[in-house]
């Protein structure tokens, strides 16, 4: 993959030192100049040279500006993410528990509805209606009752 910004730096300096070189060289020749129309022409030209001198020394800074600013962004974009991410991922302490399951005693509990059954060893082998009834009774109480979901009671 280029590396653009690199090829612009190298692009830029190159150009900035063709014309350093090219404004000392008009530079010597003024000095040098026989005529008056002459010193007009290269001095002309040592204007225009050293203008766009100037101007990709002004770009180069300008680009440099730029790709600090797109890093500055890509960081706090990245820290956004990171703290987009946080805030999904939380732990959960006991009191925030939806459901247990106590293998010594064989007991689940659902701690929304206040179920609690002893009888875990079916449940993890598929006989789910005990749970799922009471799911569905809690629910339907709750819609009678004009709450949106099932809520801790």
């Amino acid at each position: 993959m280029l590396d653009m910004a690199g090829c612009e730096a190298r692009v830029l300096a190159e150009l900035t030192e063709i014309g350093m070189s090219m404004a000392r060289e008009l530079q010597a020749r003024c000095r040098s100049a026989e005529t008056a129309d002459e010193v007009q022409v290269l001095m002309l030209a040592f204007q225009r040279v050293s203008r766009s001198v100037r101007l990709s020394l002004a770009l180069r800074v300008r680009l440099e500006r730029q790709r600090r600013e797109l890093l500055r962004d890509d960081h706090v974009v990245a820290l956004r993410r990171t703290d987009a991410r946080k805030a999904q991922v939380r732990t959960v302490d006991r009191s925030e528990r939806i459901r247990t399951y106590n293998f010594p005693q064989n007991r689940i509990s659902d701690h929304r509805i206040g179920y609690t059954a002893y009888n875990l060893d079916l449940v993890i082998g598929g006989d789910m209606d005990g749970v799922l009834d009471a799911l569905t009774e809690a629910d339907r109480a709750a819609r009678l009752a004009g709450e949106s979901d099932l809520s801790r009671r």
